[in-house]
């Protein structure tokens, strides 16, 4: 039993953009002022399908990973809710395929499955019952993420007893 725990976490949240892909949720009930939420997760993650980029002038620069950024959201996802916690982490390629050495050519790009794992405790919580909600989101260039797999968990923490 966890009857003990300080914490100092430092989260830079940013303004999430108008469409976050929902993966899971859970729900937990406070039963007290003080209480905190211990929530931690893993996913395993890529980019959805395969990337075809049309190529007919060069230089060229292409982006060789694509990001996800993971959020917490408290109650409900966007403005009625809180986003509590974020972490971005980027899928890295597998493999690029040219068609052809001289222009036009076409550009196929795959990418590797990643894991992002991340653990963080909600310190603000009101007493009551508190539904958890993790989204991603995506550059809007991307067609968005498949989740082959997902782990995510939350546990009450009682305050702690006066010293």
């Amino acid at each position: 039993m966890l009857c003990e725990l300080q914490v100092s976490e430092s989260v830079l949240v940013t303004p999430p953009p108008t469409t976050q892909q929902p993966i899971t949720s859970v729900t937990i009930t406070t039963d007290q002022v003080g209480d905190r939420v211990y929530l931690e997760g893993t996913v395993e993650w890529a980019p959805a399908g395969l990337t075809t980029l049309p190529i007919t002038v060069l230089p060229l620069s292409i982006n060789l990973g694509v990001p996800g950024t993971f959020r917490i959201w408290r109650d409900a996802i966007g403005p009625a809710g809180v986003n509590v916690f974020e972490i971005t982490d980027t899928s890295s390629l597998l493999n690029l395929t040219l068609s052809a050495l001289v222009l036009p050519l076409t550009v196929t790009l795959a990418f590797n499955p990643t894991t992002t794992s991340f653990h963080f405790v909600d310190q603000n919580v009101p007493p009551g019952t508190h539904t958890y909600f993790l989204t991603v989101d995506v550059p809007p260039t991307s067609s968005g993420i498949t989740t082959s797999a997902f782990v995510f968990t939350a546990e009450e923490i009682n305050p702690n007893p006066p010293v």
